[in-house]
């Protein structure tokens, strides 16, 4: 930033420039100086004719001295040559340079500072934001977060904000910037950034375990509240029983039902899907059935499985007939020309049943295996996997790569409660690789209702330095204690509930400064 030779102390332009007012610098603070040249702008609101203000204007003058010299931040301006007229205390400490050495000194982000943007380019030049601000008559302010070298060769990350200060006319008087220290948040940022790819690739190796190993790479998940569904899925497979899967609506159970299918004795027969939502009431009993003119779902499963997704939406009649079918066929000998059936519901059997949507004689026959999912809010530790997963099999004609998601806009991923569940998460998804551009997925690119949740959540807002830290901190406290519960204390067994180390989850424990309920030697017993 600064560079040529320094100049006395209050001296902001050229020699050879005209007879107008300067700025100088004092410690700490900003002020106008009216006695030496006019025409620059008073930062303290004193017109450049007043030589002696009243009292009142001068603690005003002291009190912002005070101020800016308290302040963590830093405060520099620039004049319309962009050379340094003042530099606050706080941009001392920020940088390691005094004020004696940057006043009167030229602004070159190429010089003694190097400042570099977070692509590692010079911003110098074209992407100098002060020279951008010269160039955009229509802009009062930018900002910048750029790498720079202190004065003692440590480099220090800052976020800069720019504010052109003009004239009537519109012409450009002076520059000020308010720069923070933001090297604790870019490199926490940077972490989360490694954590999740840490994440990426443990998902990737799970999903990619051998179908003896009874995985099922179809559902990702990581979270213990689906360690049941995993474990009722296996039984599924293992029988050849009526199931039942329950949750709410877009939480994934068609992909359940069909990695049972394609996991079972069955599956290399027919796996039929009837939306009962999707036909009429007067048809529904013809669409299962068949009749004289053609054949029924029922039919054309033969050999494999009937999914009926939300059976509650079938018409009581065709219920109770669905019941006795499956009556009579468990008082006969089962042969493999019969169809398994498998029916999901959204909520929950009883309810169903409760409410009169659903038979309570069917609702027993279908309940041999039952498998309940938990809604997406339940189990936030899946979202990055699953955005990773749509990501990479998306299949979206025309979709752009995107090889990386911003730290906002997982803020906004992890914040929303997704009442659609997995398949508005989908969509979402969809959205944004169609919706933005680049390789990063930005908190821009996402639907309304997604980013909006960051603010409703009280989640920081956008212009804050930590955005992903409260939120990712809080989904992996939540789901330590959650396979700790479920584990019965025993942290051995948390750990491969969660597919990771044992002293990976002891250092995290740590970290979050969560204490066992059972002491350490547990695990042995």
């Amino acid at each position: 930033m600064p560079s040529g030779s320094a100049m006395r102390r209050g001296s902001c332009a050229p020699a050879d420039e005209d007879e107008r007012g300067a700025w100088t610098g004092f410690p700490g603070a900003l002020a106008f100086d009216p006695g030496r040249r006019r025409g620059y702008p008073d930062l303290m609101g004193k017109s450049a004719a007043r030589q002696n203000p009243p009292p009142g204007e001068s603690s005003i003058a002291r009190y912002l001295e005070r101020s800016l010299s308290n302040s963590l931040d830093g405060v520099m301006v620039l004049d319309r040559n962009r050379r340094f007229v003042a530099f606050s205390k706080g941009a001392e400490r920020i940088t390691g340079y005094t004020q004696d050495e940057v006043i009167g000194s030229s602004c070159s982000c190429h010089g003694t500072m190097q400042c570099q943007d977070e692509h590692g380019r010079s911003l110098a030049g074209f992407l100098c934001p002060v020279r951008m601000l010269s160039d955009d008559p229509g802009s009062l302010g930018a900002k910048q977060r750029m790498r720079l070298r202190r004065k003692d060769g440590g480099l220090v990350w800052v976020e800069t904000v720019y504010t052109a200060l003009r004239s009537a006319d519109g012409a450009i008087e002076a520059f000020i910037g308010v720069l923070r220290d933001v090297s604790d948040s870019h490199d926490r940022e940077q972490e989360l950034i490694a954590n999740l790819a840490e994440l990426r690739r443990e998902n990737a190796t799970l999903t990619s375990r051998s179908h003896a190993d009874a995985e099922f790479d179809a559902v990702v998940s990581r979270s213990p509240s689906m360690q049941p569904v995993l474990q009722r899925m296996r039984a599924a497979i293992a029988t050849d029983s009526t199931v039942l899967i329950s949750g709410p609506r877009g939480a994934g159970k068609g992909l359940i039902a069909r990695t049972i299918h394609a996991k079972g004795a069955r599956k290399d027969g027919p796996f039929v899907l009837v939306a009962a939502a999707a036909i009429s009431k007067d048809d529904a009993g013809r669409e299962l059935f068949g009749d004289d003119r053609q054949p029924g779902a029922i039919r054309a499963a033969e050999g494999g499985s009937l999914y009926i997704d939300d059976v509650a939406e079938l018409p009581h009649d065709v219920q109770a007939r669905l019941a006795q079918f499956l009556a009579a066929d468990v008082a006969a000998t089962r042969t493999a020309a019969r169809p398994r059936l498998m029916v999901s519901i959204n909520g929950d059997a009883e309810t169903a049943v409760r409410e009169g949507r659903l038979r309570p004689e069917l609702c027993y026959r279908l309940n041999a295996v039952s498998i309940e999912l938990p809604p997406l809010r339940d189990r936030r530790e899946d979202i990055p996997a699953l955005v990773q997963h749509f990501l990479d099999h998306g299949g979206v004609a025309g979709k752009r790569a995107i090889t990386e998601v911003s730290p906002r806009a997982w803020t906004a991923l992890l914040s929303y409660s997704w009442p659609g569940n997995v398949a508005e998460l989908a969509s979402a998804v969809r959205s944004a690789q169609l919706g933005g551009s680049g390789p990063i997925l930005q908190a821009a690119d996402l639907p309304p209702a997604v980013r909006a949740a960051t603010k409703s959540a009280g989640a920081p807002a956008a212009s804050d330095d930590v955005l992903l830290d409260p939120i990712l901190e809080q989904v992996e406290r939540q789901t330590i204690l959650e396979a700790l519960r479920r584990a019965n204390g025993q942290r051995n067994r948390a750990a491969q509930m969660m597919g990771i180390s044992r002293s990976r989850l002891y250092r995290r424990m740590d970290v979050l400064g969560i204490t066992p309920s059972e002491p350490a030697d547990s695990e042995s017993r």
